[in-house]
């Protein structure tokens, strides 16, 4: 199993795979101060995560909270 960069500029996808013992390699920050977060981790892994993520119930409070906030 080889480990590659992951990168996304989800924070929220990114605290979910640090929350879930991925390390977080480095991150950058463009000038309009949007931030990639960057982790080195095998594909399987990964790809395993998202889709833990995609269901889990972390990804489904934010999508309350976002509903929320846009009726604020």
């Amino acid at each position: 199993m080889s480990n590659k960069i992951y990168k996304t500029n989800d924070l929220i996808l990114a605290s979910y795979l640090k929350h879930k013992g991925i390390a977080l390699d480095s991150y950058q920050k463009d000038a309009k101060g949007r931030v990639t977060f960057q982790f080195n981790v095998s594909d399987e892994d990964v790809e395993n995560l998202v889709v833990q993520y995609l269901n889990s119930e972390e990804r489904a409070f934010y999508d309350e909270l976002k509903a929320l906030k846009r009726l604020t």
